[in-house]
């Protein structure tokens, strides 16, 4: 093999242990917020807040925020979350009143606790990395103008739904 052809066989290696270690370090601050449940604020969904608001910045780093929530969940599907899970979001719907469906067939944090299903701490851990997913989800919706209350169903897990129903300002309720 040329040099070349083992750089990239390396960072994709490379890429693949940093995946690894990031997936298990989710999967971690899930089952220790899952442990601090019930102790007020969720610590998972102020984690995925904050990463969420961190990442929007990032895809959005050097353009103009979109004015319109489609506009901006669009962004989110196709820029936030190839960063957070290597892929897009597979599905998105609307129905062009604030409310939006995102849908992921395999989400890559759900893996790991969805093989496990047997154990009784599962649906707390899945609960958690729910949370911290709908977190990231408002934080990136939130840091682009879009502020929003977010619901998860994981009951097919690994495949996963996220319900993201925008908040309208005062200003909009008047000028609707």
């Amino acid at each position: 093999p040329t040099t070349s052809g083992m750089a990239v066989a390396m960072s994709t290696s490379t890429r693949h242990v940093a995946e690894t270690c990031v997936s298990l370090l989710v999967f971690e601050a899930a089952k220790h917020a899952a442990g601090m449940a019930g102790e007020g604020k969720d610590p998972a969904e102020a984690i995925g807040c904050r990463l969420g608001t961190r990442l929007a910045a990032r895809a959005a780093c050097g353009r103009a925020y979109a004015h319109d929530a489609l506009d901006v969940v669009k962004l989110l599907c196709k820029e936030v979350w190839p960063m957070a899970f290597g892929k897009p979001v597979d599905n998105l719907k609307t129905n062009h009143r604030g409310v939006f469906v995102l849908h992921d067939a395999k989400l890559k944090w759900l893996l790991r606790a969805s093989a496990r299903e047997h154990d009784a701490n599962v649906q707390l851990e899945l609960a958690s990395i729910a949370s911290l997913v709908c977190g990231l989800i408002r934080g990136a919706l939130g840091t682009m103008g879009v502020r929003c209350t977010v619901q998860a169903d994981v009951s097919q897990t690994p495949a996963c739904t996220f319900t993201v129903r925008a908040v309208r300002s005062k200003e909009q309720h008047e000028a609707a």
